[in-house]
């Protein structure tokens, strides 16, 4: 009887154990990432041409996602889903009727978004919503009605919890303080800030301040802790300064002066600490950096040093630390690299035009070893183009054109993997042209048209146990 027990209690394991299997199968990561159709259906927007005129401004709030779309009743306005199919929403009709109030520089703060957008009693200004339409409400007025200059306020940056808000009103522009009230936002200097980070509690920005003349500033978000740290460009010296960016605790940014050309300085927010990171192409010249993209402590950008044409490098601020990554055209021709996204790891996926196989997508861990063609998707000369990038649960999605599908949706699934079509949204040569990847805790959202020429909003959900 003992024995009889233990074999059916046996069985019983193995019963269960081959149910569960057969759960783990029925969801296996091959079939669980498929795109599900949350809303179809959103005609292009007639005010607007090309890629502008679909539904965008995808904008993650925790795992829920703010977007712009236009119908013929209401215009373009703001609308929101917590993606789940058929719950994509009109959130606010901000200009009532078919007129657009065409929200824009939507801003994800604190739960809730900040954007611009313009109704008839007050023109462009500042809004906040939480997603409701009860919730959705004027911030402030910066300007003296519907009639007058176009503010297009801009929510820039976060100091906890005091948003910094740029505006082009008055004519020459002006950096805000702001608690999200009209009362509590205040003027903290005038200009137009061109660019703007945030390191820790302050904040530095490249202002323009006049014609030729661009200043560095930095701020705290209060107007007596403001204050103008020094030019790097006025009309007597000429040069430029573009692209604050930040890597680590280092702050990057492209100057172009008589004497160097377009060069990488760096910055630690004092006039002494401003300085030209490494001249890589000596003379007025200049390498004229671009594409200035963080991964951890390391800065990518691309440059050209007048030998190797344009090509990827890599630094951590320093001269001796700045060093191409891999010339994968050699000659002067280069490559010309296209950064797209790091994913979690800190690998930089980019595109690149090796001369033979067209553009590709590319990753580098920032060796010369380590940067590998992740995989010909159009064989020949032509190149698939990659374009888009999101990084989620290990996963990295980008769109390509294989020559025989269109533009689709790729996704590489394995950290040294090759890639793999998501899915064929409009099968055969036509595209889909999925655009807008945007992740949303551990889903990704996007935009891709269907046959009939409408477009839809799409996800992917990775679920935990990946």
């Amino acid at each position: 009887m003992l024995i009889g027990r233990y074999l059916s209690r046996g069985r019983t394991i193995l019963a269960l154990a081959l149910v569960l299997s057969a759960s783990v199968v029925a969801v296996s990561p091959a079939t669980a990432a498929r795109p599900v159709l949350v809303k179809g259906g959103f005609a292009p927007d007639p005010e607007r041409a090309g890629g502008s005129a679909r539904p965008g401004d995808l904008t993650a709030v925790g795992r829920s996602l703010f977007f712009t779309a236009w119908d013929a009743e209401h215009g373009r306005e703001l609308w929101f889903s917590g993606g789940r199919p058929g719950d994509a929403r009109l959130v606010a009709d901000i200009y009532p009727g078919a007129s657009s109030s065409a929200p824009a520089c939507l801003r994800a703060v604190r739960g809730a978004v900040y954007f611009n957008a313009a109704d008839p009693d007050h023109g462009r200004e500042l809004w906040q919503s939480d997603g409701t339409a009860p919730g959705t409400r004027l911030v402030k007025q910066f300007g003296g009605g519907p009639v007058g200059i176009s503010r297009d306020p801009c929510v820039v940056g976060n100091l906890g919890g005091t948003l910094l808000v740029a505006t082009v009103y008055p004519r020459s522009g002006a950096l805000w303080a702001s608690d999200g009230s009209a009362e509590g936002t205040e003027l903290l200097l005038s200009g137009n800030v061109q660019s703007l980070v945030t390191t820790g509690s302050s904040a530095l920005a490249l202002v323009n301040a006049g014609i030729g003349v661009t200043e560095l500033w930095t701020t705290d978000g209060t107007p007596e802790g403001t204050s103008r740290v020094l030019t790097l460009a006025n009309p007597v010296t000429g040069g430029s300064a573009l692209n604050l960016t930040a890597a680590g605790e280092r702050i990057y940014l492209e100057v172009s002066d008589a004497a160097h050309g377009a060069e990488l300085w760096t910055t630690d927010g004092t006039a002494s600490g401003t300085r030209l990171v490494t001249d890589l192409r000596p003379g007025p010249a200049g390498s004229e950096p671009h594409a200035l993209t963080p991964a951890g402590n390391r800065l990518y950008f691309t440059a050209d040093d007048g030998v190797s044409g344009r090509e990827l490098w890599a630094t951590d601020g320093t001269a001796e630390g700045t060093r191409r990554v891999a010339d994968l055209r050699p000659g002067p021709a280069g490559s010309d690299p296209r950064p797209l996204g790091v994913d979690a790891s800190g690998t930089l996926y980019f595109t690149a035009d090796d001369g033979v196989r067209g553009r590709e997508l590319w990753r580098t861990d920032g060796s010369t070893r380590g940067t590998r063609l992740v995989g010909d998707l159009r064989r020949g000369a032509e190149g698939s183009d990659p374009l888009g990038f999101a990084s989620v649960a290990g996963r990295v999605y980008f769109t390509a054109d294989d020559g025989r599908r269109g533009r689709e949706l790729w996704v590489v699934d394995r950290p040294r993997g090759g890639p793999r079509l998501v899915a064929d949204l409009v099968p055969g040569p036509r595209s889909s042209d999925p655009t807008s990847l945007t992740v949303a805790g551990r889903r990704l959202f996007f935009v891709a048209a269907d046959a009939a020429g409408t477009f839809g909003l799409w996800r992917i959900r990775h679920p935990r146990w990946w």
